[in-house]
């Protein structure tokens, strides 16, 4: 059932971009996935062009004196020296995958002590993946302080050495991925998240 459900909307959403991009004079998508798609429905004389899609990063990449006060003490919160902290940033869905993350980390943890686990953000997973972590032993090694903004956002970026999004499903973009970019993050991220081929 689901996978007809799922193989119905795919097609609705097919009939729907044919039907709205065939007469266009010219299509705008944001990454070069977005637009590898749209020239699939548009027109062939017709010019697909990639838009950048650029936030304000500058307080990732030139971090305040006091932001990376902050992003130590996050690192001290783990009551350890050198924590190796993977971040995760987004909705606590099973699209995004945090569950696929939270196994690996478990898996992970016994050969590597030093490995935490940040959940940034919030959603309907929260409390499967905490009692899924106490099962797996890993609940001392994981923190989920839930969504985040502003300074309190770039500091837990900056306090991690590892970003990743192991989404499940098309993710049209993705700019955590950007973010965790601009706090210096090397980046683990499937194929399905737009960002991840730009």
């Amino acid at each position: 059932d689901k996978k007809q459900r799922l193989g119905l909307k795919s097609w609705l959403k097919d009939c729907y971009l044919r039907r709205f991009l065939r007469p266009a004079s010219g299509v705008f998508g944001i990454g070069s996935r977005a637009c590898d798609a749209y020239r699939r429905f548009a027109r062939t004389d017709r010019p697909v062009l990639n838009l950048p899609y650029a936030p304000n990063l500058s307080k990732l990449l030139l971090p305040s004196l006091a932001r990376m006060n902050l992003a130590k003490q996050w690192r001290a919160q783990w009551g350890i020296d050198e924590p190796l902290v993977v971040v995760f940033s987004g909705a606590l869905t099973h699209r995004k995958g945090p569950d696929v993350l939270l196994e690996s980390f478990a898996k992970l943890s016994p050969d590597f002590t030093r490995l935490r686990l940040l959940f940034l953000g919030d959603g309907p997973m929260r409390s499967q993946l905490t009692k899924r972590a106490e099962q797996l032993g890993v609940s001392d090694r994981l923190r989920m302080p839930g969504f985040l903004e502003g300074d309190e956002l770039h500091a837990a970026y900056l306090s991690a050495d590892l970003f990743v999004l192991p989404t499940r499903t098309h993710e049209g973009w993705g700019v955590v991925v950007q973010e965790a970019m601009a706090a210096g993050l090397p980046v683990i991220a499937t194929a399905l998240v737009g960002s991840g081929a730009d």
